[in-house]
């Protein structure tokens, strides 16, 4: 069994909360908020410098420049 880093379990755990909660109000499409994830995750990976995450984010296409560069 791997273990994942605990801000970054509960990070994930917050978000699939989120997700949850969104599609039982709004029933947005999974394409917007799997942009969201990935980007909101690589800013907070980016705060910890877990170089691994942040290849992972990117390479889900987390977008760099999202918020005004947030993740920099």
């Amino acid at each position: 069994m791997t273990r994942c880093h605990t801000p970054l379990g509960a990070f994930v755990a917050g978000r699939l909360a989120g997700l949850r909660e969104t599609f039982g109000r709004d029933g947005l499409r999974t394409e917007h908020w799997r942009a969201r994830f990935w980007s909101l995750f690589l800013e907070m990976t980016c705060r910890h410098a877990d170089r691994d995450s942040v290849q992972l984010a990117l390479g889900n296409g987390a977008d760099p420049r999202a918020d005004c560069h947030a993740a920099l």
